[in-house]
């Protein structure tokens, strides 16, 4: 026996905008397979013969797709010049709908798994007019009882009986025609809910429910859902043959990957979509066509021909600190995540780019963050100005330095002579920072600054020896062993805090440098301190994100001493010792809690390198100052 359907598809899409601004809901594709055609496929899967479709957003791209499609034959569309509901479609289409004993009804912007056929086949035999698919889903607002037959919909009949429950319409029903005694002759804007309750109004044991068990659904209702769908399909939790992929790649023959890109979470790259060398892409879909520029970061981003569509649009389209940009046609896109919880984005604008910083009440810096920006600004150190900022919000809005960081420059450079010049020049801004800055700050105007003490650098010691050598190496100290360790951080932190203190930076590493036109400039100085200096020429000579060759690290080392001695006199390098170790200490406790306990496992990586440096600087330490930490040679070999 055959049966027609019907796929409600004039919608706007409302909540998918910017996405479908540029394309019908329906055409917004999933892994490659557009919407409407995904339920065309399970349609057909289920018996259906024919299938009536209606449009208005768009709809010469419906048009064209179906005439394009192998459903070209099966499906006939009916163009709603204005929107008529969710019954209006039906009037329209009655006489196709009719020619069947029932029909289905099925949104089309639902992606399911659910078994129609089975669907079609639990209506035929109950004898039901209406039979709704109901999930256990987020609006729980239809009563239906164990015997499976619904009594009140939306709360409007006023009946629950005494053992019911509320479930949710899945977007998918099968209906007799007798619907039809219940909506307008004439097609209008209605709804088929309003047409059901009338139903049961007259006869309450008409309508009865289909519950599918354990299937998968998603409305796709926004763009964190959108991104969310295809997680779950690479997951495979989507059981549909079409859906059958490699491990978080779906990508057309006619795509264009180059070798060399850095491919994380999961990829969709559409028919002649392009990714360029070295582009770095991590959860991203790529639409027909699309191209993703060599050297280019893209993470939880669609790619359009005509630009980009962030997940998070709508989320940060409600943030008062963009509302001018976002009136003024703004573009968003990811920055690479950090070890910190805050989040940052690119916001492009037609007069400048601009970056987004977004963080929370937990976070204790937030206020450093702006207060010494705009300190600096005034006397114009290398920091980004700062544009706007939201403190309920904890927003803030500051200039965009670009994508060169010292670390890419390093990393993407063949010249020791050009990597030689440029950490010297770091060094420059790193000196002036120091030695300038503690006068700056010293200003009665200025805000103030705390102090890197004995008592903040033993929690440093305190943490590593919880996260990098209890968590990461699974090494617990007792007794006399963590005594006699103990009291070596004692006297480390005691000769690191009897240094005269000097403004620093306090995370000085090479992803934190940023290379500019118009010269070295530092991001992430919320963490400032007074404390010893040596401390950031340690956290710039001993990153463990770049290797640098031995001999010039020390030429770096002996020109810092150069020019910092232009500032201090006595033995400055002996104190430096003493800081270089705590930093070394920092990086490793930081690295192994990112990695293990905040999930960031990148981190892990850089453990082993960050070690060979922590035990240089025991043995730079040891030959300084005469004595050892006992025990940690041998854990960190």
């Amino acid at each position: 026996m055959g049966i027609n359907a019907i796929v409600l598809a004039a919608g706007f899409g409302t909540r998918l905008r910017p996405l479908t601004d540029l394309m019908p809901k329906p055409l917004v594709p999933v892994c490659n397979i557009p919407l409407l055609e995904n339920v065309l496929l399970n349609l057909t899967a289920a018996g259906i013969d024919k299938v009536a479709v209606n449009t208005h957003h768009l709809a010469e791209q419906m048009n064209d797709f179906v005439a394009e499609s192998v459903f070209s034959q099966q499906v006939e569309l009916f163009h709603e010049p204005e929107i008529l509901g969710t019954g209006g479609p039906l009037i329209n289409a009655r006489e196709l709908l009719k020619q069947t004993p029932f029909f289905l009804l099925h949104n089309s912007d639902i992606l399911t798994d659910m078994d129609l056929r089975q669907l079609c086949e639990t209506h035929q035999q109950s004898g039901n007019k209406v039979t709704m698919a109901l999930i256990d889903g987020p609006e729980n607002k239809v009563c239906l009882t164990s015997d499976g037959r619904i009594h009140d919909i939306l709360g409007r009949l006023g009946r629950a009986p005494a053992e019911s429950q509320k479930l949710t319409y899945s977007g998918m029903m099968v209906l007799s025609p007798e619907i039809f005694n219940w909506l307008p002759q004439e097609p209008c804007n209605c709804s088929i809910i309003t047409a059901v309750l009338k139903l049961m109004e007259v006869e309450p044991e008409a309508v009865g429910a289909f519950l599918p068990g354990e299937i998968y659904w998603n409305d796709l209702g926004t763009l964190p859902k959108y991104f969310q769908v295809h997680q779950d399909i690479f997951a495979g939790e989507v059981k549909l043959e079409h859906f059958e992929f490699a491990v978080n790649r779906c990508c057309a023959e006619s795509a264009v990957i180059a070798v060399d890109s850095k491919i994380n979470g999961f990829l969709v790259a559409g028919k002649n979509s392009v990714i360029g060398s070295q582009a770095n892409v991590a959860n991203t879909i790529l639409l027909a066509g699309a191209v993703v520029n060599s050297g280019q970061y893209c993470c939880n981003e669609i790619i359009t021909q005509n630009g980009t569509i962030h997940r998070d649009f709508k989320e940060l389209s409600q943030l008062d600190i963009l509302k001018t940009e976002l009136a003024g046609g703004a573009e968003i896109s990811s920055l690479p995540e950090a070890g910190s919880a805050r989040r940052f984005y690119r916001i492009f604008t037609p007069q400048r780019s601009a970056v987004l910083v977004i963080s929370d009440e937990a976070d204790a810096d937030f206020e450093h963050f702006v207060d010494y920006g705009r300190f600096m600004n005034g006397i114009e150190f290398p920091t980004p100005d700062i544009y706007k900022t939201c403190s309920d919000e904890y927003t803030i809005l500051v200039e965009d330095l670009g994508n060169v960081t010292l670390y890419g420059k390093v990393k993407n450079s063949d010249s020791d002579d050009e990597i030689k010049t440029l950490y010297r020049l770091v060094i420059d801004r790193l000196v002036d920072f120091q030695w300038n800055g503690t006068k700056h700050f010293q200003r009665s105007d200025a805000p103030s600054v705390r102090e890197f003490d004995y008592a903040y650098l033993r929690w440093e010691s305190d943490y590593f020896l919880s996260k990098l050598i209890g968590k990461y190496l699974g090494v617990k100290l007792i007794g006399g062993e963590r005594e006699a360790m103990n009291s070596a951080f004692d006297r480390l932190a005691e000769l690191a805090d009897r240094h005269p203190k000097y403004l620093m930076h306090r995370d000085f590493q090479s992803q934190n440098i940023m290379v500019t036109d118009n010269g070295i400039r530092f991001v992430d100085y919320q963490g400032m301190r007074l404390g010893p200096p040596g401390y950031d020429i340690a956290a710039l000579l001993n990153d463990p994100y770049v290797e640098l060759d031995t001999t010039l690290r020390h030429e770096l080392f002996d020109y810092y001493i150069a020019r910092a001695g232009e500032h201090i006199a006595g033995d400055f390098e002996a104190y430096i010792a003493a800081a270089w170790l705590q930093r070394s200490m920092q990086t490793l406790g930081a690295f192994a809690f990112l990695g293990l306990v905040k999930g960031k496992r990148q981190y892990l990586e850089h453990i082993p390198r960050g070690m060979e440096l922590l035990v240089e600087g025991l043995d730079r330490f040891e030959h300084k100052f005469f004595f050892t930490i006992p025990g940690l040679h041998s854990l960190l070999k």
